[in-house]
């Protein structure tokens, strides 16, 4: 009978006794095989996970949606140590630290009731106004680590938005006072691009006001009176600074940088594209934004002015005058000492990009918890740092956006402290008991 076998040979005749030697040894090493390629796998990590036979590794748990980097289940090595991180809410009982992002998280489905060994984190990098909750200590007092914009959080994002250091003083994208100058026959000397018109900063209103004083030519939808060339319109849509952009910005002398937010140390890119790209940024946001500057004559303040028609005044004479304008372009222009700030130069060189962004955060956390207890640990308003009542820009007259905010801020206010009444209770509550004590405290004026 002919049939084929793998281990068939011309020179030795095979036993039945050979034959299952040689099969015992195939087969050994295909399971060597299958094991160590199964370790590196996903899947294998969770079944091997779920048997909880008393080995069960170090874990943490992101509790809400984290948009494009999915945690299945995946060994991250912080340091000496490795841990698992999983977005699967079966391992909440094992979970050593349970991760939060602020823009993705819901008071109404949190995990609850916590256990007392388990650690809190809070991670955003945007502008408390998408959580407004956050302004208030009675919700950030829950949280026993965080990564915000703040100095004061314990893992802070403050140059976050700065790509490189570099890019401040690279003059790729300057265009010369004479070309600025020439330009000027076609273009505004402001460069306002925004197409958010509702902000907490009152940003709209300012310009708005400002107008009237100043050429400005506004390309985004608020306040709009130019077209994008058509060469960066997906660019502008897709908020997409190419490099192409950042020689349309540099084109113009002065480029309106405002936050949509008014906290210390919230610095988003509005602050630091018209840097990079040889434009001298009149700003508002930050109060602490002189802490983060290149170096001390980089950058106009609204709040050094008492009103638009102060500042249009000072701008016009700016743009008449090459040799005071071109002070605020040292950074481009000075090849000895661009950067004075040492604070500035020494947070840059601190900040390490090797790994993503959520998964830097989950490592931050570990060693932290690896170093110290957090047991007693809690955050507290510094890691928001948000002044309130907001303050606004000096303006003629109060900003109409105002009372809309201050109407949702009270609101905020009242949702913080229910939540934190809620949370001591520790059960999970339901999106209609929240909203009932938030109106209940509302109508009874509890906050």
């Amino acid at each position: 009978m002919s049939y084929w076998w793998p281990f068939r040979s011309r020179y030795l005749p095979l036993t039945f006794g050979k034959r299952a030697i040689l099969l015992f040894a195939f087969l050994s090493c295909l399971i060597i095989i299958w094991y160590f390629g199964c370790n590196s796998h996903p899947i294998c990590k969770r079944d091997k996970l779920a048997r909880n036979d008393g080995s069960t590794p170090c874990i943490v748990l992101w509790w809400t949606n984290i948009g494009a980097e999915k945690m299945t289940f995946d060994d991250i090595l912080c340091g000496y140590n490795t841990c698992a991180v999983t977005s699967n809410r079966k391992y909440l009982p094992q979970a050593k630290a349970i991760l939060f992002y602020a823009s993705s998280l819901n008071w109404h489905d949190l995990p609850l009731p916590r256990q007392p060994e388990q650690i809190w984190a809070l991670l955003h990098e945007e502008s408390p106004r998408n959580v407004l909750e956050f302004l208030f200590e009675e919700t950030l007092q829950h949280f026993n680590y965080t990564s915000t914009f703040s100095r004061y959080s314990d893992f802070p994002l403050t140059i976050n938005a700065l790509p490189n250091i570099t890019e401040i003083t690279n003059p790729k994208y300057v265009v010369t006072i004479g070309r600025k100058n020439v330009a000027r026959n076609n273009l505004a000397p402001i460069l306002f691009l925004q197409s958010d018109c509702s902000t907490m900063s009152g940003r709209t209103n300012y310009v708005e006001e400002l107008m009237q004083y100043i050429p400005i030519d506004s390309y985004g939808s608020c306040l709009n009176n130019r077209q994008m060339p058509d060469s960066l319109q997906t660019d502008f849509l897709n908020k997409l600074y190419t490099e192409e952009m950042y020689r349309f910005i540099g084109q113009y002398k002065f480029m309106i940088s405002i936050e949509n937010g008014v906290c210390e140390d919230y610095i988003t890119e509005k602050y630091w594209r018209p840097l990079i790209a040889g434009t001298v940024p009149i700003y508002f946001g930050s109060p602490s934004i002189r802490d983060w500057e290149p170096y001390n004559h980089s950058t106009i303040y609204i709040t050094d002015y008492q009103s638009p028609k102060e500042l249009a005044k000072y701008i016009l004479e700016l743009d008449r005058n090459d040799s005071e304008y071109v002070k605020y372009l040292q950074h481009k222009y000075n090849q000895i000492m661009p950067i004075t700030n040492q604070r500035l130069i020494e947070e840059f060189y601190v900040r390490t990009e090797e790994t993503m962004f959520f998964t830097k955060f989950a490592c931050q956390v570990l060693q932290a918890l690896w170093a110290q207890s957090a047991k007693t640990k809690m955050a507290n308003r510094l890691h928001y740092n948000c002044p309130l009542p907001l303050p606004y820009p000096a303006m003629e007259r109060p900003p109409t956006e105002i009372h809309s905010w201050n109407s949702l801020l009270k609101r905020a206010n009242c949702m913080a402290k229910s939540i934190d009444e809620l949370l001591h209770i520790n059960r999970a509550f339901t999106e209609t008991e929240l909203h009932d004590l938030t109106n209940a405290k509302i109508e009874n004026e509890l906050c």
